[in-house]
């Protein structure tokens, strides 16, 4: 069933908990377009956690300092969530030390922290790293350093620019990220009193300690857009999608308008009217920012089921993400894996069918309720649906919006969109 309407763009995830993050080391921080997520919630847990104030009412959060009651993340909310290792940084500012144990989050591979801990000693943090936590100690807080990473790491990136945001001295990250949730942090940082210069080398004059008030916008929802823009690509829809950021998706929407969508860009707005039947690009290969995203790659593996022709995937990025192809297989898709990180889609030229499935991820849970919704008949039940909690505010509601129906049932795997 083609979709149709409109579906109004929530604040970035990704931008949301680094962001929450780095308020710990700020006076307050007033945050708005802050997505309810269930790992928005979790960041809301760890801060509060540490003593500090904080508290979420409809998509405003308002964090302040409080009456510091510990530096240590509990092993039940590291493993929560892998952006867990993004409070390393502030706590150890905040608090001159900070104890956690290996962040837990989505399924993808080794996704090692080892970048984390060497920016951080090498800003002057001791580490200290056992088989059951990791101690971080900054007593004197950071010192400005010049940073080369030898990957650009969004995580590690996040933690240079949080660290030397407070630290004595001028700190430069050369290869850094550059994806738009790291701009949206320097921004963030800057609106406290931070003093950051964003581009291919990030240059920080540090302020030497705490950081003041601040007040921001999270950035729109990126990755949520990419996926609402796949469900009308998947299924021959039209959509009006508001509240957005084009110039962030640039790359994906030149994919989308070579399988042959029409696509129409305002300043927050998108149109996409898509065809009965897209074409398939002959490859996609994930790279970081502005390239293709690796969080779009399990929606995009959907779609080339269902589209015309044979698509070969490269996956860059995470090593693990492959595990929503099983899955897609289940439903009626034909993929083939002949490497680490490749893949061949061939294209049916038409729907998936309806099943049962499980979502081992975020994205991999995206993909799932991609799929069901270009089955021509039946309903699909996916389990391990609190994956897609993670990433997507209200998906329910707005897929309601754009004539799909979801529902959240009460399954052994947790709430499960159906």
């Amino acid at each position: 069933m083609p979709v149709s309407g409109e579906v109004f763009i929530s604040g970035a995830k990704n931008a949301a908990l680094p962001i929450m993050a780095a308020a710990v080391m700020c006076e307050s921080a007033g945050l708005e377009n802050c997505p309810r997520l269930s790992d928005t919630e979790t960041a809301a847990e760890i801060i509060r956690a540490f003593g500090l104030e904080c508290e979420i009412y409809k998509n405003t959060a308002k964090i302040k300092q409080g009456k510091k009651s510990g530096f240590a993340i509990s092993p039940e909310l590291c493993g929560k969530m892998r952006s867990s290792i993004l409070f390393a940084a502030p706590a150890a500012q905040n608090f001159g030390k900070v104890v956690l144990c290996a962040p837990g989050g989505c399924r993808l591979g080794e996704r090692p922290i080892d970048m984390h801990l060497e920016v951080l000693k090498k800003m002057g943090a001791e580490i200290f790293v056992s088989d059951k936590k990791i101690e971080i100690e900054a007593r004197h807080g950071f010192s400005g350093a010049d940073i080369k990473l030898k990957f650009p790491s969004v995580g590690a990136t996040e933690t240079a620019v949080m660290a030397g945001a407070a630290a004595k001295g001028r700190t430069h990250i050369h290869s850094p990220a550059l994806e738009p949730e790291i701009e949206d942090l320097c921004a963030f940082l800057n609106s406290a009193g931070a003093d950051i210069s964003f581009g291919e080398v990030i240059e920080i004059k540090g302020c030497g300690g705490m950081l003041g008030h601040a007040e921001h916008r999270i950035m729109p929802d990126r990755i949520e857009t990419g996926t609402y823009l796949t469900a009308a690509a998947i299924t021959g829809g039209e959509l009006f999608i508001r509240d957005t950021a084009p110039d962030k998706l640039e790359y994906v929407i030149k994919l989308l308008e070579d399988m042959g969508c029409i696509i129409k860009c305002g300043a927050d707005s998108i149109y996409i009217d898509a065809p009965k039947n897209t074409i398939n690009p002959k490859e996609i290969f994930t790279a970081p920012y502005p390239l293709f995203p690796t969080d779009m790659q399990p929606q995009f593996t959907a779609l080339a089921a269902v589209s015309h022709g044979d698509c070969k995937i490269h996956e860059n990025i995470f090593e693990g993400r492959y595990r929503h192809i099983p899955q897609l297989c289940a439903m009626g898709a034909d993929i083939e894996k002949y490497g680490e990180r490749e893949f061949i889609v061939h294209g049916l030229g038409h729907g998936l069918k309806s099943a049962a499935v499980e979502a081992s991820d975020l994205r991999c849970g995206a993909a799932l309720i991609l799929a069901a919704i270009s089955a021509k008949s039946g309903s699909s039940i996916i389990k391990n649906g609190e994956y897609v909690l993670r990433g997507y505010e209200d998906i329910c509601t707005k897929l309601a919006d754009i004539g799909i129906k979801a529902e959240y049932t009460e399954q052994p795997f947790g709430k499960t969109p159906v």
